[in-house]
């Protein structure tokens, strides 16, 4: 899009997030962002980073990288248009 006229109805952007072993369960990352750990299962409440090296600097500073995984995400926006 070259233009400052048409409007952009679809985006998609890469993201990643932490996942790791709680309780018997991989879980992610929560984006409350505590030093406790909080986890979710579920992806829209997960924490998201713009880059793997954030991601990973944030594993290293809660102390997780040797137990976690960082996990690419394809996050898709899209407005449907009425007919």
């Amino acid at each position: 899009m070259t233009d400052n006229k048409t409007l952009r109805t679809t985006h998609t952007s890469r993201q990643f997030v932490i996942t790791l072993m709680k309780n018997g369960v991989r879980k992610y990352i929560d984006r409350s962002f505590s030093k406790h750990l909080d986890c979710t299962v579920c992806l829209n409440r997960a924490k998201r980073f713009q880059s793997e090296k954030q991601a990973i600097g944030c594993a290293k500073y809660l102390g997780i990288l040797d137990r976690c995984e960082i996990v690419p995400v394809t996050v898709e926006m899209r407005l449907e248009e009425k007919q």
